[in-house]
């Protein structure tokens, strides 16, 4: 099942300004990233989906000003003191 979503940094949203739209296509095993903007500057780009986290750093990164880890968090699950993994 694919999906869409819809990411704003602003509290009101506005489907064309200033805004990244990422979709995924399972069939495909594609996602498609695009940043709106009210004057039609728009960015787009479609990428595998072992291309999708890099992706998504550049689009936020450049987009919004908001740098992202690296590495996809949560990648490999480590143990905590108290908590057994199963």
């Amino acid at each position: 099942m694919g999906g869409n979503l819809l990411v704003s940094l602003d509290e009101e949203l506005h489907f064309d300004d200033n805004v990244l739209l990422v979709s995924y296509n399972p069939s495909k095993g594609e996602f498609h990233f695009e940043h709106r903007t009210i004057r039609n500057n728009n960015d787009s780009k479609t990428v595998s989906e072992s291309e999708a986290w890099s992706t998504l750093r550049l689009f936020v990164g450049y987009k919004f000003g908001i740098r992202l880890p690296e590495s996809r968090p949560n990648k490999t699950a480590h143990p905590t003191a108290g908590n057994v993994l199963l």
